[in-house]
């Protein structure tokens, strides 16, 4: 709801650390994250489930995403 650092951690379905993005500055009101869907080591990341955290100030949400490539 306000200004601030944000942190970003995307998560396979196993629980592996796919991604983690710390300190971007959020604004108050809507902020928007384009990830470029590269794991931690640079290389693209599967089509999948992804669980990602978004925390800020103390507080966190977590939710679910999809990566769909075509074949």
């Amino acid at each position: 709801s306000g200004p601030g650092p944000v942190d970003i951690a995307v998560f396979s379905v196993t629980g592996r650390r796919v991604a983690e993005f710390r300190n971007l500055q959020g604004t108050a009101g809507y902020n928007q994250f384009l990830w470029n869907l590269l794991d931690a080591d640079g290389d693209p990341v599967a089509s999948s489930a992804y669980v990602y955290t978004v925390s800020s100030g103390g507080s966190s949400v977590t939710g679910v995403m999809a990566v769909v490539r075509d074949p």
